[in-house]
């Protein structure tokens, strides 16, 4: 007598036999014309940020987040220290910008600055504040640290890489840069730092010369259009 076997078929083989024998015809079509739709939309969508990313309006936004950015970087809101100016207990507000360097002594740091600035409550005026604060402390991304031009040069020694010129193993103090109240002319650069005082001052140069730039034409062009 001879034997017969089931055989056990693929569940998925017989979903696809149910879609192409048992679904209507109009059903077939409805669901393609669905897909379809979708398909074209997706293409539309994909073609308009296409056409965004190459058009002038993009580079526009892209220019201007790096100008805000940079703007940040290079002349972020005051800090007001508080310390002891002739015995008395005071605070002054510092743009950071009006730094040109800090000497650090212990936990006493000198800061110099380009023009003399007011305590907050008017009492004093002064070109140089001290402050009692350790480096980690001064240097904190809250403090200090947010300026990007300011770099360590020496264990004793941060400058605003803006205001000096590097001659030999020494940082000179540019003549248009002296404050009204002289502060060190000269600053010896640890070897170990050379690298990092040449990359921040190029990489700051860079950043001003960005900001100073205009519009490439292409763009000012396509503004013109759009008013």
């Amino acid at each position: 007598m001879k034997r017969t076997y089931q055989t056990r078929s693929n569940p998925s083989s017989r979903k696809r036999f149910f879609f192409q024998k048992k679904l209507p015809c109009e059903m077939k079509l409805l669901l393609w014309e669905k897909m379809l739709r979708q398909a074209v939309a997706t293409i539309q969508r994909l073609q308009a940020e296409v056409e965004y990313y190459q058009s002038p309006g993009f580079y526009l936004e892209c220019f201007e987040s790096v100008k805000k950015d940079y703007g940040l970087f290079l002349n972020p809101p005051p800090i007001e220290l508080q310390t002891t100016h002739k015995g008395k207990k005071t605070a002054f507000k510092i743009e950071l910008q009006n730094l040109i360097s800090v000497k650090g002594a212990r936990k006493l740091k000198k800061l110099y600055l380009k023009e003399q600035i007011l305590s907050t409550d008017g009492e004093f005026k002064t070109d140089m504040v001290v402050v009692e604060m350790s480096w980690e402390d001064l240097m904190h991304p809250n403090v200090l640290g947010r300026f990007f031009p300011l770099c360590e040069v020496s264990k004793s020694w941060v400058v605003h890489v803006g205001f000096y010129s590097m001659k030999g193993k020494k940082l000179m103090l540019t003549e248009k840069n002296r404050p009204v109240k002289l502060c060190d002319e000269e600053v010896s650069i640890t070897p170990d730092y050379i690298e990092a005082f040449t990359t921040r001052k190029k990489t700051l140069d860079n950043m001003i010369s960005f900001l100073n730039s205009e519009f490439p034409s292409f763009i000012t062009d396509w503004q013109g259009k759009q008013q």
